[in-house]
């Protein structure tokens, strides 16, 4: 008698993981306001990122407070690293 093809699949455990497509999440396409930020960060964090960082080198926003996000390496490294006394993380 034949066997199925799931008899002759290892077990979850020793699979390899899928490569080829990197981990997806649905970006942001409004403001959420704060119930639903809370509610986001709750499911999935990744999501609270807004689409339009993906085309903005910043991107600044009000969420109970003023928030900026910084998606551009040369603007990371001034921040990070040039002037980094003169941020509140510094």
């Amino acid at each position: 008698m034949a066997r199925d093809q799931t008899d002759q699949q290892p077990p979850p455990a020793q699979r390899s993981p899928v490569r080829g497509e990197p981990a997806r999440v649905p970006l942001a396409m409004r403001p959420l306001g704060l119930w639903g930020t809370a509610m986001t960060a709750r499911r999935n964090v990744l999501e609270l990122i807004p689409a339009i960082a993906t085309r903005q080198p910043i991107v600044s926003g009000t969420t109970g407070l003023r928030w900026h996000l910084v998606m551009d390496p040369a603007s990371l490294r001034r921040i990070l690293k040039v002037n980094r006394a003169g941020f509140a993380g510094g």
